[in-house]
């Protein structure tokens, strides 16, 4: 069957020693703490054989969110370059080279991590949407390694909820499109606008986002920040700003304990759960997160966030 070669790359700066940041690569007992995705279904089953930091190094999964595969550590090159087959049986059958580059930079290390694949050439139109989806987990995973190696572990942790009804609210947001990587001063700078737009005298219940576009490939987004209301609230809209009312509807929903930088956890975990038990989307209302304490206010682990997903009835 005729095929299409695709390569995902990415790389993270991790201030660290050469050797720590191999051995940790090459020693599948660690990568539960800053797998992209195991990370995803914590309870999800995992098994490792073989010896650390040696070819046929091997790790094996089974989780109802996540599927199954298996990764073997197959060539080494010390302190530079490890190499693995990856196999995915579950959902779908694939398989491919990683790979991880070391490389010293000013007295820190720079981790490439890539990957060769290639998929049935009549799923060409599949290629971008990939090439963004792993690229995804990438950044996902080299941004948990690096705190691991730096700071001994991650904050990050997955609190699922039930399938549940919430009552609908108002909303009074700014709505703006920016590239994904420049999201959180975008939207420090958003609220900054609303703070200093509304009267004094509003006072939300919340404050939350709603995400309308989420584009990997671009890498682009489009959504609104602003004050959630779970009453009626009598006030004008100011100019730039948006208002309306989301009505009651049902979510899946997930509660995300760290730091806000690690949200791309929830939300990919939660997109697995609605994909793996084909739960039908309600696309008559965007995705959305609530912010459920004060960053400023608590330990950085116990910034807790909800991320919701609407779903039909």
């Amino acid at each position: 069957m005729l095929s299409l070669p695709y390569r995902v790359v990415r790389s993270e700066v991790i201030e660290s020693n050469k050797e720590f940041v191999f051995n940790t690569i090459a020693n599948f007992y660690t990568w539960k703490e800053w797998s992209p995705w195991l990370i995803l279904e914590p309870n999800c089953s995992v098994e490792v054989k073989n010896d650390p930091l040696k070819v046929g190094h091997y790790q094996k999964w089974i989780g109802d969110q996540i599927g199954s595969g298996e990764i073997t550590l197959t060539e080494i090159r010390p302190k530079n370059k490890l190499t693995f087959d990856l196999k995915f049986l579950k959902p779908f059958k694939s398989q491919s080279k990683v790979w991880y580059q070391l490389e010293e930079i000013d007295s820190k290390i720079k981790v490439t991590w890539g990957m060769e694949a290639s998929i049935p050439i009549f799923l060409f139109f599949l290629k971008t949407t990939l090439q963004g989806m792993i690229g995804s987990d990438f950044e996902r995973g080299l941004k948990m390694l690096k705190e691991f190696i730096e700071t001994g572990k991650v904050n990050t942790k997955l609190i699922f909820n039930n399938q549940t009804q919430v009552n609908g609210f108002n909303y009074l947001t700014k709505r703006n499109s920016c590239a994904i990587p420049e999201i959180s001063s975008s939207m420090q700078n958003d609220m900054k606008i609303l703070k200093n737009s509304v009267e004094k005298n509003i006072t939300p219940d919340f404050i939350f986002s709603m995400y309308h576009k989420w584009d990997l490939n671009n890498k682009i987004c489009d959504y609104e920040i602003g004050y959630g209301f779970t009453k009626n609230s009598d006030f004008s809209t100011p100019a730039g700003l948006t208002s309306g009312k989301i009505p009651s509807h049902q979510v899946i929903s997930l509660t995300h304990a760290g730091p806000y930088h690690h949200l791309g956890n929830a939300w990919a975990a939660l997109i697995s759960v609605q994909k793996f038990k084909k739960i039908k989307l309600d696309k008559n209302i965007a995705r959305y997160e609530i912010y459920m304490n004060d960053p400023t206010q608590v330990e950085e682990d116990e910034v807790k966030t909800e991320v919701r997903i609407p779903i039909r009835s």
